[in-house]
């Protein structure tokens, strides 16, 4: 026997109700549910026992409840209400998205209640979310690359980004650690958000430290600083010190360069907990990886106007220089064609300019060479008394009013070098502490072998040299000038020096303190080979 008609209706109905992945409820005008389907189980996680005859209020957060006095109305007017996106809580109490319809319910042209479709549209929403975040994300990188990409002021490009990033991670406080000297780690700047800027302050630009915190663990992100290993602490919160900010949560990011040599840091800090998250984390390794690019460029049209500034006084001093011995000789040819008896006399004298033009001439030939790669040793044996015999020898002349002392091993050490260029590197040596010296002070040249090693050194008791300036004495065209009296001079000799060292498989190095001296270090294999 068939079933009627609308009973067949009614059971595809509910099939189709139940089987449905949508929440559907009906409620009565005062709110209470009254049927609950399968989809509303999966939903919210109540069962329909657990949910029919229960007010709709327990489905609403906490602030939410004016929402279903405002749809009740709307029910008792007849209103349809389509496509409502809110918030409803699970029985976990989990906070979910959902679009809402709301249909009233009609028995004999009257309004009894209300059918509720709710679909669960959290994943939708959360991914919606990420694709807005992203696009800012990205809005925000690119509009920090613009303004730092032709920034060529390594102050300004440090203080925008320390700026910017503080405020998208939402920091209390933001700290940019960066390494105004890469190579050496002497100088820094420490500039702080709300425009502090620092340089050289009392805090170290301690690499070994930084290398440990970032090489090993990369970017640090912490609820509780105290958890990190003592040093690390130490370390940021003596950051923040001046800062009077309490740090709880940190963040640290490391400016790494393109030889991944590490520049500095980004330090975050707030007093509340769990504060930075992993998209500040992403969002700020991609700032610092356009920051390490922006300060590079930085830093070589920096370096560039230096060059170019010390190229314009070497050609200054280079002329001055070559002038003079020609000047000279000039002078002297001058007064032999007066007086042709005297040019015997005055030959050693142009003799003498000649070999300083050859020198000068020299130098700067062996300048274009190691800037083409071709600074080609010539070895050939010598002995280390020898060698310093000469380099004496040769300096004698300019060395009178100093007292040259010489503390050699008596032992003969024979060595195989471009014996020259090793005098050229003594004699630049000897010649500067000459220069920087006092006149009737002491300079001390000693020699010993360490393993298959020469070492020789050289001490003056002169104006020493300042921590800033000692890694930028090898600089081509760089003269210290630390004195009311200027120091004539290329400053083409240590960096020459360092270059000849350097080709010998050695090292050069100075150990100074202002006003009481310097010794210069070089030390080289025996043979050279």
């Amino acid at each position: 026997m068939r079933p009627h008609q609308p009973d067949l209706r009614n059971a595809i109905l509910a099939a189709i109700v139940d089987s449905s992945d949508d929440a559907i409820i009906s409620k009565d005008l005062k709110g209470m549910i009254t049927t609950w389907n399968n989809g509303a189980e999966r939903v919210f996680g109540y069962t329909s026992e657990e949910a029919i005859g229960k007010s709709i209020m327990m489905l609403l957060p906490q602030g939410r409840e004016h929402e279903e006095v405002e749809i009740l109305a709307k029910i008792h007017k007849g209103i349809r209400l389509d496509h409502f996106d809110t918030l409803r809580k699970t029985k976990s109490g989990k906070i979910i998205n959902i679009s809402l319809t709301v249909s009233p319910i009609y028995f004999e042209d009257k309004i009894i209640g209300a059918s509720k479709i709710a679909r669960d549209i959290t994943a939708q929403k959360e991914t919606e979310t990420l694709i807005v975040e992203h696009s800012e994300h990205l809005e925000i990188i690119n509009n920090i690359s613009r303004e730092i990409v032709y920034e060529l002021n390594v102050e300004k490009v440090v203080a925008k980004v320390t700026e910017a990033t503080t405020k998208i991670c939402k920091a209390a406080c933001g700290i940019f650690l960066y390494d105004l000297e890469a190579d050496h780690g002497k100088s820094h700047m420490l500039f702080e958000s709300g425009g502090t800027s620092t340089k050289r302050t009392g805090i170290a630009f301690n690499e070994v430290l930084l290398k440990n915190i970032f090489h090993e663990k990369g970017t640090i992100r912490t609820k509780d600083i105290e958890k990190l290993e003592p040093a690390e602490t130490d370390f940021i919160l003596k950051l923040f010190e001046e800062s009077h900010c309490d740090i709880t949560s940190c963040m640290a990011i490391p400016i790494i360069s393109k030889t991944g040599l590490i520049t500095g840091g980004l330090f975050f800090g707030h007093s509340g907990i769990e504060v930075f998250k992993k998209d500040h984390e992403k969002l700020i390794e991609s700032i610092a990886s356009q920051t390490a690019i922006a300060l590079e460029n930085a830093r070589l049209y920096e370096e560039i106007k230096s060059l170019n500034s010390r190229k314009d006084e070497f050609i200054g001093f280079a002329s001055h220089e070559l002038k003079t011995p020609l000047t000279t000789i000039k002078g002297f040819v001058q007064m032999g064609i007066q007086d042709p008896e005297q040019i015997v006399e005055f030959l050693p004298k142009i003799n003498k300019q000649i070999d300083r033009l050859s020198s000068i001439i020299e130098d700067l030939l062996d300048i274009t060479r190691i800037d083409s790669g071709k600074l080609d040793l010539t070895l050939s044996p010598i002995s280390l008394s020898s060698l310093i015999k000469n380099c004496l020898e040769s300096i004698i002349p300019i060395a009178k009013s100093h007292r040259i002392k010489n503390f050699t091993v008596d032992e003969e050490i024979n060595l195989n070098i471009d014996a020259h260029k090793m005098e050229q590197v003594l004699i630049n040596i000897l010649t500067n502490s000459i220069k920087y010296s006092p006149p009737d002070t002491e300079i001390s040249i000693k020699a010993k072998c360490i393993n298959d090693n020469i070492q020789i050194s050289i001490t003056d008791q002169g104006r020493g040299i300042s921590n800033d300036q000692i890694h930028k004495i090898y600089t081509l065209f760089y003269r210290i000038q630390e004195s009311s009296t200027p120091v004539k001079g290329l400053g083409i000799g240590l960096y020459l020096s360092q270059q000849i060292i350097l080709a010998h498989h050695g090292k050069i190095w100075v150990d100074s303190e202002i006003g009481k001296g310097s010794t210069f270090f070089i030390e080289f294999p025996i043979d050279a080979t």
